[in-house]
């Protein structure tokens, strides 16, 4: 069950009372999230073979999304020509709902359709630390923006210290560490099943040009001209 049932009687009777198994209390029938089993109140009376429970509820599937970005897959087909196409398969059991699986597919495509930038820089100036955002522009080229650190080096350079740091200029990918921490921990592996339905995520993107006027009206000054002064200097005044 996904959620609580909207209706559960006995023979077709009357709607009994339902509450949450292990917390609620002083309920004919008992149920869980993620559970297949109902449960009766031992203060109620007992079911008999010839008995009928009847529950209405929703239950728990598999959601499959395909994700896909064209303007990656154009902007890949450009540098490296081919399809540009790159396919990857994540199986997630603690997501909860199609509104948060699809969620979950655009934000991978954010994440990883898109083969950042890096920057390396040495800097003297301490206080630089991985997960920073550090500004940089660097419009020769073409290169602008905050760069999020991901390492930072520090070496002695007798007197002071250098800081060599690397940057990327888009989503957090993770090192070899949180690689195969992901890669260990997926035990679990993808099955379609028959009569399963697959969400095809499909963003559009749209630019947007914003236009405004401005009238600026200039101060008056005061006039002035040229004269003689005090001590036979030209002065203005």
């Amino acid at each position: 069950m996904a959620q609580v049932p909207s209706n559960l009687n006995v023979n077709g009777g009357a709607a009994k009372t339902l509450g949450i198994r292990s917390v609620d209390s002083g309920k004919q029938f008992y149920w869980n999230k993620d559970s297949t089993e109902i449960t009766q109140d031992p203060s109620e009376t007992l079911l008999s073979t010839s008995d009928v429970l009847n529950v209405t509820y929703i239950g728990l599937y598999d959601v499959i999304v395909a994700a896909r970005k064209d303007s990656l897959v154009a902007e890949r087909q450009g540098v490296e020509g081919g399809s540009g196409i790159y396919e990857h398969l994540e199986n997630f059991t603690n997501l909860d709902g199609q509104d948060l699986a699809l969620d979950k597919a655009r934000g991978l495509l954010d994440k990883f359709g898109r083969i950042p930038n890096i920057l390396r820089a040495s800097t003297d100036l301490p206080g630089l630390q991985t997960g920073m955002l550090a500004p940089a522009n660097l419009s020769e080229l073409g290169l602008s923006g905050n760069w999020l650190i991901e390492s930072v080096r520090i070496s002695n350079q007798g007197t002071f210290l250098r800081y060599d740091i690397e940057a990327v200029d888009g989503e957090h990918l993770g090192g070899w560490v949180e690689f195969w921490k992901k890669f260990y921990e997926s035990n679990r592996q993808f099955v379609a099943r028959e009569n399963e339905v697959i969400n095809f995520l499909i963003p559009a993107d749209d630019l947007v040009a914003v236009t405004d006027s401005v009238t600026a009206t200039l101060a008056t000054g005061a006039t002035g001209e040229w004269g003689t002064g005090e001590f036979g200097e030209a002065e203005f005044g």
